[in-house]
């Protein structure tokens, strides 16, 4: 299933227009379009490939989009039959002199691709492979108007690798990527004079996962919340265990996404139930995709291991540090759905929604939020009604001041505030005749 990209702001209202009208809005239907080519190629690359497959037999399963791309990459003419193109393909493949020039003409890490399945024994679990060098999502179905971006898909662009389902171990068919058999010892003795270069990539997995790392800090610049010294140690850390770290990466990307978006501060600020929000609320509205179960399992225990290490480490206190990991636990422990942690009770100082004048921005409050609640529910939505009783109530003065903030708003923010079930009306009443007014936050 294609992962889920974060939405722009415009995706982000046509997700709760979709939501609430089942209509999809215009921002939406470029990632529905590329969500059926990943589609197609997902179906392409489930079909049933044999171990030792030769080159003329995994170009016969191969879509001629594809085999037509393979064509310009190797400078043979894409007209004619598709039979004729593949034939013409695996002369062109076998050929020593034009093998060894191909692999020269690739990059060194494509080059490394090549090595980890020959040293595989000429098949790998693709499972392994994305692990290691990324997947091929922004690929697309139609390598003959686009070439493949990714290291996975220049490669199989090349017609040098295949992907499909083969029947190893004794078990049922199992995602695999492999190099035709009579490839294999040609590309081996080609890579052989790479041998020292290949040796010190290592383990590719880390290398592109700590260059997205640099990427991402220095675009975020202020607006990342996780400490990046603390967060390259645990992928590192991560690397070392033989864990999947750059999608533990992507993780705690989304986990520092929220982090911001929610005005959250930093890791030390976070509750169990921002847990919860998180994985019930926040990746659907924020996304396009769905998230499903198992990889929102995983992500939050990706994040309570990310706590547990920095509290290993010094960066946080343990009782912190302990108070996600019960979370987790507490939203993972049941077989099926999530669990959930409810928050505590406002104080009047959590920020609810941001609303914009122009080119300006005010957060709105509980104490807002409870405001225009009272005025919606007993005061017919006249704020000078409202204003009027203010002389009568606990902390007048600083309610009159919130009403004055609040009637330069308009109508559509006390819309969206004023929304509330009996027992919350009957908080915001007693709140405003009976209690003080708190800028403290619980969250």
């Amino acid at each position: 299933m294609p992962t889920p990209w974060q939405a722009t702001p415009e995706q982000e209202r046509d997700l709760q227009l979709l939501e609430e009208t089942q209509f999809i809005g215009p921002s939406l239907t470029g990632y529905f379009t590329w969500r059926m080519m990943e589609e197609w190629r997902e179906k392409q690359d489930a079909k049933s490939i044999a171990t030792d497959v030769t080159l003329a037999g995994a170009l016969a399963k191969t879509p001629w989009q594809w085999i037509d791309a393979a064509c310009r990459a190797h400078g043979l003419p894409t007209k004619g039959r598709r039979a004729a193109k593949a034939a013409q393909l695996a002369a062109r493949l076998t050929d020593p002199e034009h093998l060894r020039s191909t692999v020269r003409g690739l990059r060194l890490e494509e080059r490394l691709v090549l090595k980890r399945v020959l040293d595989a024994g000429g098949w790998v679990k693709f499972a392994a492979l994305v692990a290691e060098f990324g997947d091929q999502e922004q690929d697309g179905w139609f390598w003959n108007e686009q070439a493949p971006v990714s290291t996975i898909g220049r490669v199989r662009l090349c017609a040098l690798l295949f992907v499909g389902k083969g029947r190893v171990g004794g078990r049922g068919a199992t995602p695999i990527a492999l190099i035709p058999q009579d490839l294999r010892a040609p590309l081996a003795k080609i890579l052989e004079a790479d041998a020292a270069r290949l040796a010190q990539m290592d383990d590719y997995a880390l290398t592109r996962t700590l260059a997205a790392v640099a990427e991402y800090y220095a675009d975020k610049k202020s607006a990342a919340r996780l400490p990046r010294a603390w967060l390259e140690a645990f992928l590192r850390a991560a690397a070392a265990q033989g864990r999947d770290v750059f999608g533990e990466w992507e993780d705690l990307q989304r986990f520092d996404y929220f982090l911001f978006r929610q005005r959250i501060e930093g890791v030390a600020h976070v509750l169990g139930f921002h847990l919860s929000e998180w994985t019930h609320t926040f990746l659907r509205r924020k996304y396009l995709g769905e998230f499903w179960l198992p990889a929102k399992r995983r992500m939050l225990k990706t994040v309570a291991a990310f706590y547990e290490f920095g509290a290993q480490r010094g960066e946080i206190e343990p009782s912190v540090a302990q108070r996600v990991v019960e979370a987790v636990k507490t939203i993972t422990e049941g077989k099926g759905e999530l669990g959930y942690v409810p928050p505590p009770p406002p104080l009047g100082g959590e920020v609810i929604m941001v609303a914009t004048r122009g080119k300006e921005s005010e957060p709105l409050t509980f104490n807002d939020r409870w405001l225009t609640i009272v005025c919606a529910a007993d005061y017919g939505k006249d704020w000078d009604n409202v204003y009027a009783a203010t002389q009568s109530v606990t902390d007048g003065a600083i309610k009159a001041k919130l009403i004055e903030r609040l009637e330069r708003l308009g109508p559509e923010v006390w819309d969206a505030l004023s929304q509330a079930d009996e027992s919350e009306i009957e908080h915001a009443r007693r709140w405003f005749r009976e209690e003080r007014v708190l800028t403290l936050s619980a969250w």
